[in-house]
């Protein structure tokens, strides 16, 4: 069923965005259009996150876009959306006890989240978080993970699943390595959720 409504809604605005090149569309669209369930977290962190997330285009990709008469606009737009979809699963996720959202806010942990297209070929998708120290502009740790999203009639699809189970394993592996002191702030301070 979501992938019908996927696939329901990405051809029609690839559609219109070819016939009508300037249309500009709007980053809400395509955060209502992509938005997905977070997985949550079993256990919340005993510490202070600010989730930073940014969602770019190789060059192979950003071509191929405006190939399809995207507009800078819409592309810009199509970007903010899936990085702040990625923010919000963050915070969703409940993984943190508190997450602060100004830059200059005090906070245990600076979570850095990464996520590139590439290979307009066969469309793949590179997610990348970084855990660092804020107070020693330290990365204490990084995880990764690549997936193909597949054609055009897949990658709504793959694009929306991929990032939620990758940032939900990316979470756990966070939490165990937290719980077994690996990272050095506040280690072992987990609270078990029932």
């Amino acid at each position: 069923m979501r992938r019908k409504n996927i696939t329901k809604w990405i051809l029609p605005t690839i559609l219109v965005t070819a016939l009508f090149g300037c249309v500009t569309i709007s980053s809400d669209y395509y955060k209502g259009m992509m938005r997905f369930d977070s997985i949550q977290s079993q256990s919340v962190i005993d510490a202070t996150a600010r989730i930073e997330a940014r969602h770019t285009f190789a060059p192979e990709v950003a071509t191929m876009w405006k190939n399809w008469l995207n507009t800078d606009d819409t592309i810009a737009n199509y970007q903010k959306a899936i990085s702040e979809l990625e923010a919000e699963d963050m915070v969703k996720s409940r993984l943190f006890k508190t997450i602060v959202v100004d830059e200059g806010s005090d906070c245990d942990f600076l979570i850095r989240i990464s996520s590139i297209e590439s290979k307009p070929s066969q469309l793949m998708l590179k997610l990348t978080m970084e855990i660092i120290d804020p107070r020693r502009n330290e990365v204490l740790t990084t995880y990764s993970n690549e997936l193909e999203l597949g054609t055009m009639l897949s990658y709504g699809t793959r694009l929306k699943e991929g990032i939620k189970q990758s940032l939900a394993n990316m979470r756990t592996k966070l939490l165990s390595d937290y719980n077994e002191g690996k990272l050095g702030v506040n280690a072992g301070q987990a609270l078990f959720l029932l």
